[in-house]
């Protein structure tokens, strides 16, 4: 659909592409993936891409899809990200999120205005950065793949 992004819009996207580059490690930003390619990080799978490997939209779960996910989480466990940031919750990732990472509010989001079109993306609702001294083995554990 045609889209002009609102002022907040471009703000937000300026503030995450800064925080992007001047990241000294992976972020994952599936929501957003594109992002990461265009400040010359490593390109992601688009959460789109995911659900449809992963049989989200009710399709047929492809093997690919559960060895993408395995991918990520042990990414998460191993704190392999810098920072982890998302627009709506991602179903596959939540234990491993909540075990390695701490939720922060890395934006301001109170003066953040988006468009009619985008409302179903609510902004960035969650951004996670590492936590120190957390249970590995314990994240680890929580690998096992959910139907």
């Amino acid at each position: 659909f045609a889209f002009l992004p609102t002022k907040d819009e471009i703000k937000l996207n300026e503030q995450m592409a800064e925080m992007i580059a001047n990241s000294d490690s992976l972020v994952l930003i599936p929501y957003r993936s594109h992002l990461s390619g265009e400040l010359g990080g490593r390109p992601q799978v688009h959460i789109v891409n995911l659900f449809e490997l992963t049989g989200y939209f009710k399709g047929n779960i492809q093997p690919a899809g559960y060895d993408l996910v395995e991918k990520i989480r042990n990414k998460i466990c191993f704190q392999d990200y810098g920072m982890v940031v998302l627009d709506q919750p991602v179903p596959w990732i939540e234990d491993q999120l909540d075990i390695a990472y701490e939720q922060e509010e890395l934006f301001e989001y109170s003066a953040f205005s988006s468009s009619e079109l985008l409302n179903w993306q609510r902004g960035l609702e969650r951004s996670y950065t590492k936590k120190s001294g957390y249970d590995l083995d314990r994240c680890l554990e929580s690998l096992t793949v959910k139907n």
